[in-house]
């Protein structure tokens, strides 16, 4: 008897187990791969917006590029996957890979341009995956393997000089932007140039100097923002081929650029308003956030980097002044308003490039007389 009795209980939690699983495909259908690739990386971008600030700052790591006597400027730095190798770009056509576990240089890469006596100084990096792309101001595009630094693919842009590069969201494609002022989209696989951004309509022209800054919409790999010379910020959609729409101001020297949701924050090479907050969708600015709080033009507001963190409640940022400060949203204001909060200094040289971790608020900052360091 008691044996009958566990056999029909066993029957009946089997067919409720059945009930609740039918139950679980009715309400969860089967995403498709669009679907699946935006929900990993909404997870992300939330797991990293919880993460917390640090609330001090110390440079944890110091790399030394070049010597007093031949300075390599670092113009571009930026870590890898998982943070355990960052890349950094230097003046002298030379990549440097460092391995983040063991603070050392783990390769140094450097690339001889095709021309005689020609100069290509290393612009811009950005991983694709787990390997590094690198542009130089010669046009070329060159993808190395890490931490082994074999070059992988190499990409040329006849007559172009080529200042910045960003890749999407989903590692799939990436754009790259120069001196002739067209922004390109590459496939992130094949190397193929899928298609030169060209004006969709004469109320969108595009740029009309070179372009030195340039940020995928963290959430959205079909929208780029570019901006460079003609103090305008082009919104480029990738699906219909060109710019949709633009917003007139920031004066870009350098890849000065990030964003936040809906919210760009840009670094001028000027001296009045350098650092200023602009609105995506109505293509408008928010907030001028005062960099020496003197109202006056100076030649240390004259800004080469500046960038959100995760969670986008602080903004960092520096230039000439060699110092990076760190601004603080205040969230109880109807239009956001940032107030300095801290500043790291004493840098010998000018701050050119500045980072953030993959997974931590961990920060790079690279500077005109060599220096790489590594700040939490």
């Amino acid at each position: 008897m008691e044996n009958e009795l566990e056999e029909v209980t066993e029957e009946i939690k089997r067919v409720e187990d059945e009930e609740i699983e039918e139950e679980k495909e009715e309400e969860e259908p089967e995403m498709d791969e669009e679907e699946r690739k935006a929900l990993e990386l909404n997870e992300h971008l939330e797991m990293m917006a919880s993460k917390p600030i640090p609330k001090k700052y110390g440079a944890k790591t110091t790399f030394q590029v070049g010597s007093d006597e031949d300075h390599k400027e670092v113009f571009s730095a930026e870590f890898g996957v998982e943070d355990k190798y960052l890349a950094a770009a230097l003046s002298d056509s030379t990549l440097c890979i460092y391995n983040l576990i063991n603070s050392k240089l783990a390769q140094s890469i450097s690339y001889v341009p095709s021309g005689i006596g020609e100069v290509a100084r290393g612009m811009s990096v950005k991983w694709l995956k787990n390997s590094i792309l690198c542009a130089f101001s010669d046009g070329v595009i060159n993808e190395y393997s890490c931490p082994i630094g074999k070059q992988l693919s190499t990409i040329t842009e006849e007559g172009n000089q080529t200042f910045v590069l960003d890749v999407d969201p989903y590692n799939e494609k990436f754009c790259t932007g120069g001196k002739d002022y067209r922004v390109r989209v590459y496939d992130g696989e094949t190397k193929d140039c899928l298609l030169k951004m060209i004006p969709v309509d004469s109320k969108e022209p595009g740029h009309a100097q070179r372009v030195f800054a340039m940020t995928y919409k963290k959430d959205d790999p079909n929208c780029v923002i570019t901006g460079g010379w003609d103090k305008t910020l082009q919104i480029h959609d990738i699906r219909k081929g060109g710019p949709v729409g633009y917003i007139f101001g920031p004066d870009l020297s350098s890849n000065a650029i990030d964003i936040h949701d809906n919210t760009i924050v840009t670094g001028s090479y000027r001296g009045k308003n350098p650092l200023q907050v602009w609105d995506l969708r109505k293509k408008e600015l928010l907030y001028n956030i005062e960099w020496d709080y003197s109202g006056e033009a100076s030649e240390s507001s004259y800004l080469n980097c500046a960038s959100f963190t995760h969670n986008g409640d602080i903004i960092i940022a520096g230039g000439k002044g060699e110092e990076i400060k760190y601004f603080e949203i205040d969230k109880d204001d109807d239009i956001p308003s940032y107030s300095l909060m801290g500043k790291q200094s004493g840098f010998n040289d000018s701050i050119l490039c500045c980072a953030f971790a993959k997974t931590s608020n961990n920060y790079v900052v690279g500077t005109a007389d060599g220096m790489i360091k590594i700040f939490n």
